[in-house]
């Protein structure tokens, strides 16, 4: 193994907040690396889910996973957004000074996602996305956790401060994904010329799409029933704890 033990960053999330397209954008940059493919346990080569699922196994058994080859390394797994905070200072006690990015999405769209992605794993048509299943799904626990934008970002904040936990609005990854990877880049110490001279259309492409169908308004009006902070008050608080990185005036523009 190479003698680098350190890995560089990690991507916590949301699930269903463009963590595909973080992963499949950062991948091409020629000086970041992640999983080595095969040795992931998660999706594409960006999740190793060791925080979560291999708590048994050592480092070394982790470090192994990561392309070494790269000037920057590390994984996307966005169930790392649920660990407990035991389980964050944990990391942060072993890696003290990666960076961590976590893109928050409004929670209506997020579960709404979440749920039409679990629908296509079931193979579900379109017809069978009826109320009554769509609620039951939105509702499982482990859904509506990632909901709570603000109880991530209090442990993950209080295990690394502010200047390396990173929270970004989802929309500027769908408005201005070029300034948000020169942004990441900017973080990671990196040059950002490999995005910068792109043109812009070359990241308007969707990497994890969707079938494109909208929120039924029953659902809408149901969710907005819930004891869910609203996407508003979670962006001020988080915005109060200075952890918020919305890039100017990006931060006016709305979610869909």
């Amino acid at each position: 193994m190479a003698e680098r033990r350190e890995i560089d960053f990690l991507g916590i999330g949301a699930h269903g907040a463009g963590s595909v397209w973080l992963w499949h954008w950062m991948s091409r940059h020629p000086e970041i690396g992640f999983v080595r493919p095969g040795a992931g346990d998660g999706r594409h080569e960006k999740e190793v889910h060791y925080w979560n699922r291999h708590p048994d196994k050592t480092i070394d058994w982790y470090l192994d996973h990561f392309d070494w080859d790269k000037q920057i390394v590390g994984e996307i797994t966005p169930a790392y957004a649920r660990l407990p905070q035991s389980v964050v200072r944990g990391v942060r006690k072993i890696f003290p000074g990666i960076h961590i990015f976590y893109v928050v999405r409004d929670p209506l769209y997020r579960t709404w996602s979440d749920v039409k992605r679990r629908a296509r794993k079931l193979r579900f048509g379109r017809e069978r996305l009826k109320l009554k299943w769509i609620i039951e799904q939105a509702s499982r626990p482990k859904v509506a956790i990632r909901n709570d934008y603000v109880k991530t970002a209090e442990n993950w904040r209080s295990a690394f401060g502010n200047g390396q936990f990173h929270v970004f609005p989802y929309t500027v990854i769908s408005n201005h994904p070029k300034q948000f990877l020169c942004r990441i880049c900017e973080i990671l110490d990196l040059d950002p010329g490999f995005y910068d001279n792109m043109d812009d259309a070359a990241f308007g492409s969707p990497v994890n799409s969707n079938d494109g169908t909208e929120c039924p308004r029953d659902y809408v009006e149901w969710f907005e029933q819930q004891p869910v902070m609203s996407w508003q008050e979670q962006l001020r608080h988080l915005e109060n704890m200075g952890v918020l990185d919305t890039m100017g005036e990006f931060a006016t523009e709305t979610d869909s």
